[in-house]
């Protein structure tokens, strides 16, 4: 094999490795993950503006969410989070902070009481600090909104 060969052959794994990187620890990375989702999530999924990268701390701006169920705005959402956790089956988050969100349930949708179910997780998950700043949940058009200023 000649020495050129042995090059390009350990150049392609290399190369590999780095663009894996650039995806996971990049805001481009998080930017192209981002337009990923909103092309594969069922409804409309927009975020204004995104900083940090997949592996964490992200801050995205002006995300909203739309489906024939639901309507959901977070004017911030601040993440970090371990990805190295998931290898052991556990998501960890170190802070996950929520800023002036609204959910609006569409008429037609919003039904009276139902049975609750549990929520059930594919993995265990560990949150050490979260925070929601200005929660309002609209489930009818007529009804009034239900607000909540601050859970942490």
């Amino acid at each position: 094999m000649t020495r050129r060969r042995k090059y390009l052959l350990l150049l392609i794994p290399v190369s590999l490795v780095l663009l894996l990187w650039l995806m996971l620890a990049s805001n481009w990375g998080l930017s192209l993950g981002l337009r990923i989702a909103s092309a594969v999530v069922p409804g409309e999924l927009s975020i204004s503006e995104n900083h940090g990268s997949l592996l964490g701390p992200m801050q995205l701006r002006g995300l909203h969410y739309h489906n024939a169920q639901l309507t959901l705005t977070i004017q911030q959402l601040d993440l970090d989070w371990h990805a190295r956790s998931l290898l052991s089956g556990k998501l960890a988050i170190s802070r996950l902070a929520l800023n002036e969100v609204s959910i609006a349930v569409h008429a037609g949708n919003a039904q009276g009481p139902t049975r609750q179910t549990a929520i059930v997780l594919p993995m265990a998950l560990d949150v050490e600090q979260a925070s929601l700043n200005k929660l309002s949940i609209k489930t009818s058009d007529t009804a009034a909104p239900i607000i909540i200023d601050h859970v942490s």
